[in-house]
């Protein structure tokens, strides 16, 4: 995971120039953000497979991805159970889940600890 040094303290902030990373995809091979920025409206979703609120996010982005994609919106989907692919495959299997969008494995949690430090505390 990872990806170019990010500026100032490594976190998100409001205003602050977005904070690249490398992810692998549930689907297999990775993909980078800086990839997409600048040619999409990049829409990044965290997400638990017991987080409740988040599945139910997954029927309004898969929508928001079919109408908008083709106008240039990407959503991502970043998982954040720090689980390994087929694990996680089988998690959204056995709950019905697919999404039109990639779906990127956070298992070291080094995407959500720069994008989410809330995130981080609420899990410890």
């Amino acid at each position: 995971m990872g990806g170019a040094p990010a500026p100032g303290n490594g976190k998100a902030e409001v205003g602050a120039p977005y904070l690249d990373f490398t992810a692998p995809k549930l689907e297999g091979g990775s993909l980078r953000l800086s990839s997409l920025v600048g040619r999409h409206v990049v829409l990044i979703q965290f997400w638990g497979i017991r987080c409740a609120p988040c599945l139910a996010e997954f029927g309004f982005l898969a929508n928001l991805q079919n109408r908008y994609g083709k106008e240039g919106l990407q959503v991502l989907g970043v998982n954040t159970d720090g689980v390994d692919a087929p694990r996680l495959s089988e998690a959204m299997a056995a709950r019905q889940l697919s999404a039109p969008y990639p779906m990127l494995l956070d298992s070291d949690f080094s995407i959500a600890k720069r994008y989410t430090p809330w995130l981080i505390r609420c899990r410890s």
